[in-house]
């Protein structure tokens, strides 16, 4: 997944600092988006398969395990939250290709914050809840890396020339 995304990235790059025209510069920022868009996609449904069939399959793995049945939603809230965290890792990554280090500090902040603040809030509210708070924390922290990603990729062109340009002095 992670591999065509950088050669787009790379051809990117490399089209700026080769002074390519701005038409071909908007082809390589498009063939990026899509690769990012694909392996987006392949990612979130290849977890999603795998955690689908961990949830129905979780009363069989319980059994043979001799876990307690009444700890079966923490493990399932538990492997919805893994997909919505693998997903968010994957958008973090991105991130860090773009060296968006404040937004990286933003997203891993949020993730914090929600998943300190749902895991109590789920504790007080009782045993059939326990879990939820991770799962709703990885969710949230999903969404808005999703937000500040699509957000950068979006203006990615911008910020090759303008954040990152400084005069020589």
């Amino acid at each position: 997944i992670e591999t065509d995304f950088f050669r787009k990235l790379s051809a990117f790059i490399n089209g700026l600092n080769q002074h390519d025209t701005l038409q071909q510069i908007k082809e390589n920022h498009r063939l990026l988006i899509v690769s990012f868009e694909k392996s987006s996609l392949q990612l979130f449904l290849f977890q999603a398969v795998i955690c689908t069939a961990l949830i129905v399959v979780s009363p069989f793995i319980f059994d043979w395990l001799h876990i307690n049945y009444m700890q079966i939603s923490i493990f399932r809230y538990g492997v919805i939250g893994s997909l919505f965290q693998v997903m968010f890792l994957f958008l973090t990554i991105t991130l860090s290709y773009f060296d968006a280090r404040s937004s990286l500090i933003k997203a891993a902040s949020v993730f914090l914050i929600m998943n300190v603040g749902f895991t109590f809030l789920t504790f007080y509210l009782g045993f059939e809840y326990y879990g939820m708070g991770y799962a709703l924390a990885c969710v949230v922290a999903f969404v808005y890396a999703g937000f500040l990603t699509v957000k950068h990729l979006n203006k990615l062109i911008y910020h090759s020339f303008v954040t990152t340009n400084k005069l020589n002095s």
